[in-house]
């Protein structure tokens, strides 16, 4: 059955789709509003600055609609906060001087490209593929980019939200990894990228902070389809990669797209690629057992050990989900849901532990951003409220994750509010840990619009909600930046 088949026979039975999906509908020509005001409570006068949002906004093109919520092309969001004031505006990333019937007849994650021979060539041949640039952000040297990682890197203009374009920052072959991380010792970012055809490698690279970008080590791996996440502390780069792999065959004979060609194969276990830092080139192997690892809240080092804090699954159910939440969500086993866990890894002997920080669903995990590198007390994300609901719809409230006893703390918005990724506010630069504000883009599905959350970080209460007026698609995640780090003015 193709896409449009499928899409449209459950569109069908719509009433019976979980209520936060029926925000992931295409996103059309622009929204820019300014002066907004909260509907309720009061926006803290210290909230200075814009919360960039990124995630899936447009679903269909020349060629249909698309089935798999990865493949929505990019829409970009920016709140602007000012002198307690809110402006807004949101822009669908330009796909590029493709033309329209090229991107029609390119593959996607969840379309496989047109025609038997495109689908054998696109074993062969990333750029057979449309990159959406739709998955997350990085700001670097004053540049905003919009990151996806099975393409390069999209230019944004951070004031005008309008797309640049692709860029290989001078060093990216093919992949660029959609979560960057910030190297404490040196304030350089880096992130890793895959690289294919032939021998697959992970392309380590460093973008440091007097503008110059560099690959420091290029590592082959087992050829795991999806390693989404990797973390890094002052003396490692630690790379995780479930045995989640493409079926060639599938792709190739029966035409099928990545995202139903993946298979599971636990027995292969899960590799982590441990890469010290002062030395480059002598990349530890080491196996476990199988487990999927969706987010990384933090990693630092402790003693000789490597700690990493994470979202971990006990397989790639997750994925199926995700696969499936468009035409018609699908409810997992409490297995495949994800907990945020605890890995500590000692290089030295290759000795890897794993246990639960938390036992309720918990992903899109973030700190307190001053605390990148560093041991850390709390954790937020993204839950449910009622945990016997657990992934038939999307997230419904915000969590904070007290690291030291394991309690869980809820910020609930009412029955029918989905929640995105919270991101982290210091209240100043030298408050203390969690004491700030949480900021999110959340659904009213009532209501059928979006609006901006507040949250007290330490109360873990809203403080204001400010409304758009109207429906955005859920996003995947945020960044933020202070007016300091901006060198343009408010977008009022």
């Amino acid at each position: 059955m193709n896409d449009t088949a499928v899409f449209f026979g459950s569109t069908l039975a719509s009433c019976m789709r979980p209520k936060g999906v029926r925000c992931l509908r295409t996103f059309s020509g622009s929204h820019d509003t300014t002066g907004l005001t909260p509907t309720c409570g009061t926006i803290p006068a210290d909230l200075a600055g814009r919360l960039y949002r990124i995630g899936p906004g447009r679903f269909e093109d020349e060629a249909g609609p698309f089935a798999h919520w990865f493949d929505g092309e990019g829409l970009m969001t920016c709140i602007d906060f000012a002198e307690g004031k809110v402006a807004t505006a949101s822009r669908l990333i330009r796909p590029g001087e493709t033309t329209k019937a090229q991107l029609s007849a390119r593959g996607r994650f969840g379309r496989a490209p047109a025609g038997r021979w495109r689908c054998l060539r696109s074993l062969f041949d990333p750029d057979l593929y449309v990159n959406p640039a739709n998955t997350a952000l990085m700001f670097w040297q004053g540049r905003l980019f919009a990151l996806y990682e099975g393409g390069l890197p999209k230019e944004i203009d951070p004031d005008t939200l309008d797309t640049i374009g692709e860029t290989t920052l001078g060093v990216v072959k093919r992949g660029f990894g959609a979560h960057p991380k910030s190297y404490r010792p040196t304030g350089a970012l880096i992130n890793q990228g895959f690289r294919f055809p032939g021998r697959p490698y992970l392309d380590y690279f460093s973008l440091d902070a007097t503008g110059v970008a560099r690959t420091l080590t290029s590592v082959p791996f087992s050829g795991s389809l999806l390693n989404h996440v990797f973390a890094v502390t002052d003396r490692y780069i630690v790379s995780l990669c479930p045995p989640l792999f493409s079926d060639p065959f599938a792709i190739m004979a029966q035409q099928k797209p990545s995202s139903q060609a993946l298979r599971w194969k636990p027995e292969a276990g899960t590799e982590v690629l441990v890469t010290p830092t002062d030395r480059l080139a002598d990349t530890r192997r080491l196996k476990t057992d199988a487990f999927f690892y969706s987010h990384t809240a933090n990693a630092f080092d402790d003693g000789d050990e490597i700690v990493i804090h994470g979202a971990v699954a006990a397989d790639a159910g997750a994925m199926d989900w995700i696969a499936s939440i468009r035409v018609g969500a699908t409810s997992l086993a409490s297995s495949t849901i994800g907990r945020m866990s605890e890995i500590r890894i000692k290089p030295k002997t290759g000795e890897l532990q794993q246990r639960p920080l938390a036992d309720c669903p918990f992903d899109y995990p973030v700190i307190d951003p001053r605390l990148t590198g560093r041991r850390h007390r709390f954790i937020y994300g993204v839950g449910f409220r009622d945990e016997r609901c657990a992934y038939q719809d999307l997230f419904d409230c915000v969590l904070r994750l007290d690291t030291r006893d394991g309690t869980a703390t809820k910020c609930d918005f009412g029955e029918g509010h989905f929640a995105s990724e919270p991101i982290f506010v210091p209240r100043s630069a030298d408050c203390g840990e969690g004491q700030g504000w949480l900021t999110c883009v959340n659904y009213d599905s009532d209501a059928d619009e979006s609006y901006v959350a507040i949250i007290d970080s330490e109360a873990m209460t809203k403080i204001a909600m400010i409304s758009f007026g109207r429906p955005l698609p859920m996003s995947f995640h945020g960044l933020w930046l202070d007016r300091s780090e901006l060198t343009a003015g408010s977008l009022s």
